[in-house]
């Protein structure tokens, strides 16, 4: 009886099976080895053109017998960038075909419809009537039976919703036939391809942008020093502050003007230090509101110009500037910052004060001349023409010596309003309602009697005076009594000062014999009309025959404040 071993039904079977499980273990595990390969390969470098020529180095002959990688540039072309076989006169003849047969974009399969859809294409196997499908000519056909091509695969390469390009594996002498396993292992291959294309793209354009804005800065620093040069010469005072309200940038006058040593001590110094050093007055020497400073109305978007002085609160010195503000917005219309220029006035201002005081001295002294010199003069020669006129009593000369006597009389009268109106320039610095008082004072005084002058004043009137607006005021309204004492034949004078909306207004009326509106202006209506027109503001005169006459000057509010 001989011997031997029983073995089971359908071992045959199950060896098939632990081999086809071994080979499929063996094929994954080659199929990792290949991924990390390729991982490596992709994250050497962020040159993604070497990468992904090395990744197609990779595929052949593992995955492949060719593999070719082409990517869309930014342009929107399709650039290749690697073909790969083992042999090079063939990648010679792959070259050729591409550019004596380039595919046409509009091609319903193939790389073009890849690229256009992001969807892959796989060939498990290609016939010769695929062939002669896809060939042109019979020159195109015999190149790819020379190839020898039996299967492929097309797959994009897809990052963040964007087709990047695509990978091409081809199966030739091989005689590999492509399946489902293939494709999902080089549609992985195409995702890690393109992420790595997709983050050397990022950080080329990163480095780009930070190129770009380092030559920004550069433009800048250069512009900044030359406008630096150009303004360190200039005279003004120039800052920038931001809607914080800190000093972003001043020049050497603007640090000399506020008093520090230096530009950059200034912006280095606290935002709010620089007002508190000192005091700041409007024109008229009254303290000036700092939510209206320019610099503070140009942050809210408006441009802005005032005339100021400033006293050192630290020594009582006073200087003056003309300080203007404009606002610099940004792309969205918000205030980026404001531009402050300081134009230092104070020597200016100095120099009219003092010809304003050597003006003054003068018109004091005209004036004291004029009064206790030719006017005690004048009243000596009426008063001896006095008695020569009861001398000529009953004679031909009476009527004569009357009349001289009656024209210097009339002559002290008009050089006592002349003195009078010199006069008013010492009076200037006084509250305007108080000059205008002592106008009315001053004619009641010089009236012989026959009418009455008094003054009303609107509760609320500006209690301050008015420089040289309110000497021009005083000028007209005393025009204005003036004319009424000595032509109106009036029992009443009134004036009146008050504030309509934006304006000043002031009246004197009286109850006089008037005149008709027709009647030609005089030189003393020609006076207060260019003053008045100088100031900005109208003069407007009511008079009727019988009904007295009104005469009334408006000038605007903004003009005196």
């Amino acid at each position: 009886m001989r011997e031997g071993r029983n073995e089971p039904a359908g071992s045959g079977v199950e060896r098939t099976a632990e081999l086809a499980r071994a080979s499929e273990a063996s094929r994954a595990e080659d199929s990792l080895r290949f991924m990390a390969e390729a991982s490596a390969e992709l994250s050497s470098s962020l040159d993604y053109r070497d990468t992904l020529s090395g990744v197609a180095r990779l595929a052949v002959p593992r995955l492949a017998d060719w593999c070719a990688v082409d990517v869309i540039t930014e342009d929107g072309s399709v650039e290749r960038l690697a073909v790969e076989h083992e042999d090079r006169r063939k990648i010679a003849l792959a070259i050729e075909l591409q550019e004596r047969y380039p595919p046409e974009p509009e091609s319903r399969s193939g790389l073009p419809n890849v690229l256009r859809t992001g969807r892959a294409e796989c060939y498990p196997e290609i016939s010769d009537e695929m062939l002669r499908s896809a060939a042109t000519d019979e020159e195109h056909l015999g190149l790819l039976r020379e190839l020898g091509f039996t299967s492929a695969m097309i797959v994009p390469m897809i990052a963040r919703g964007r087709t990047l390009g695509a990978i091409t594996l081809v199966s030739a002498e091989s005689g590999r036939s492509y399946g489902e396993a293939d494709l999902r292992l080089t549609e992985e291959l195409a995702r890690r391809a393109a992420l790595a294309v997709d983050n050397a793209r990022l950080y080329g354009e990163a480095q780009k942008e930070v190129a770009e804005r380092r030559r920004a800065q550069e433009e800048l620093r250069g512009s900044k020093d030359q406008l630096e040069i150009i303004l360190r010469g200039v005279a003004d005072g120039i800052t920038a502050q931001e809607p914080s309200g800190r000093i972003i940038y001043a020049n050497e006058a603007a640090a000399r003007m506020v008093g520090y040593p230096s530009a950059r001590a200034l912006m280095e110094a606290p935002p709010g230090e620089v007002l508190r050093k000192f005091e700041v007055l409007n024109e008229e020497g009254r303290p000036f509101p700092l939510e209206r400073l320019p610099g503070r109305r140009a942050l809210l978007g408006e441009d802005a110009e005032e005339t100021l002085r400033f006293r050192v609160l630290g020594t009582g010195e006073e200087r003056w500037a003309v300080v203007r503000a404009t606002p610099v917005f940004d792309e969205r219309g918000t205030v980026r910052m404001a531009v402050n220029i300081f134009r230092d006035i104070t020597e200016r201002r100095r120099a009219e004060v003092a010809l304003r005081e050597l003006r003054e001295a003068e018109r004091r002294r005209i004036a004291h001349d004029l009064h206790d010199g030719v006017l005690q003069d004048l009243s000596y020669t009426a008063a001896s023409m006095g008695l020569i006129l009861l001398q000529t009593e009953g004679t031909s000369l009476e009527n004569e010596v009357q009349a001289a006597i009656d024209a210097v009389r009339r002559a002290a009268r008009g050089l006592r309003d002349a003195v009078n109106d010199l006069r008013l320039e010492e009076e200037t610095d006084r509250p305007f309602p108080e000059l205008v008082e002592s106008l009315v004072k001053r004619n009641r005084t010089m009236s012989r009697g026959g009418y009455e002058t008094s003054l009303e004043v609107e509760e609320g009137f500006l209690p301050a005076p008015l420089g040289e607006t309110g000497t021009q005021l005083s000028r007209i309204i005393q025009e204005a009594l003036t004319n009424a004492r000595r032509h109106s034949g009036a029992r009443n004078i009134l004036v009146s000062l008050r504030i309509e909306g934006e304006d000043l207004v002031s009246e004197v009326s009286d109850d006089g014999q008037g005149f008709m509106a027709a009647a030609a202006p005089g030189v003393g209506l020609k006076s207060m009309q260019e003053r008045a027109q100088a100031l900005g503001g109208t003069l407007e005169i009511e008079s009727e025959p019988g009904k007295g006459t009104r005469v009334r000057i408006r000038v605007p509010l903004a003009r005196k404040v």
